[in-house]
């Protein structure tokens, strides 16, 4: 009886589309049926030897298909074959094309502040944003995305606004929760803005937040991400604790660390749009708690440094 011929299959789950920005690794996990080994390739590339334990009937294998970004725009195949055999396409990919998530050609000084709103509170917002108007560094537009806010709550965002033009009201009508709503807001971002702030719906700045962020990584080249401590208050603006350092420590700068531990709070964070080619697109969401600004300082933290800011920029 002729032995079973071997067909690899793909049991990694892959989104339709991705993006690669300056190169995307992507991990795929598959199966055998037969023997021999295993190669896989992307995009008509050369064939890599697939990492294995025991191929054999049933046998898992992995590996890593590198996608470069001049397969923006296209369809790309991933693909497999065991020893000299037949290539089977595993699965073809819809490659985005090219965004606008290289550094922008200002001065460096440009800012875009990314704001995501869903049903804000009218007094918060309006002194959230009145904290923006104060800013000692005043280069700055500010990207407000309203994740299907109800009528009353995009009324609230435009009354704020009160036609400021350094406010850019963007409404969707789709629901996508604050994680994938930061990524739409990041994917999309003016042209001529070289630094990146995230914004929360309901803190308040002091006056050199952004000024004292961009000093930090102005100081330092390596740093592709400056963050600060912050206050907790109440509404009415009594300090319920003067730091985040009450029951947890900043680990910015132990990477395994801050694999584990999200220490880096967005809203206190100003990073260089560099990091947005390797941060997007963002990870598929492991249960409930996935938060954008773990997973852009776990990005800055990979490929350069984080800088600290050691005083309360806001409440």
């Amino acid at each position: 009886m002729p032995a079973p011929r071997a067909t690899p299959e793909l049991l990694t789950q892959l989104p339709e589309h991705l993006a690669v920005g300056r190169g995307l690794i992507v991990p795929l996990l598959g199966r055998t049926r037969g023997s021999g080994t295993v190669q896989v390739r992307a995009a008509g590339g050369p064939w890599t030897v697939a990492q294995a334990s025991g191929i054999a009937p049933g046998g898992i294998f992995w590996a890593l298909a590198a996608l470069g970004p001049e397969l923006a725009g296209t369809t790309a195949a991933l693909s497999a074959r065991v020893e000299e055999g037949e290539a089977v396409d595993l699965v073809q990919l819809a490659i985005d094309p090219a965004g606008d998530g290289a550094p922008g050609g200002a001065d460096g000084s440009r800012i875009v502040i990314c704001l995501p709103t869903f049903e804000p509170d009218a007094e918060l917002l309006r002194a959230q944003l009145d904290s923006l108007r104060a800013q000692t560094h005043d280069d700055w537009v500010c990207v407000i995305d309203d994740d299907a806010s109800s009528a009353a709550g995009k009324g609230a965002v435009h009354a704020a606004v009160a036609g400021d033009p350094r406010f850019v009201v963007r409404e969707h009508a789709d629901r996508a929760g604050v994680y994938r709503n930061v990524e739409r807001a990041l994917c999309d971002l003016p042209a001529d803005a070289v630094l990146v702030a995230l914004c929360d719906q309901d803190d308040r700045w002091v006056p050199d937040k952004l000024e004292r962020l961009a000093a930090a990584l102005a100081a330092d080249p390596r740093a592709m991400l400056a963050h600060s401590d912050l206050r907790v208050v109440g509404r009415d603006g009594t300090v319920l604790a003067p730091t985040a350092w009450t029951d947890r420590r900043r680990s910015e700068d132990r990477l395994r660390d801050l694999v584990t531990a999200n220490t880096v709070t967005g809203a206190a964070a100003l990073l260089r749009r560099e990091v947005l080619a390797d941060a997007l697109p963002f990870p598929r969401a492991i249960g409930p708690d996935a938060f954008h600004d773990h997973w852009l300082a776990l990005c800055a933290a990979a490929t350069g440094t984080i800088a600290y800011v050691d005083a309360p920029l806001l409440d």
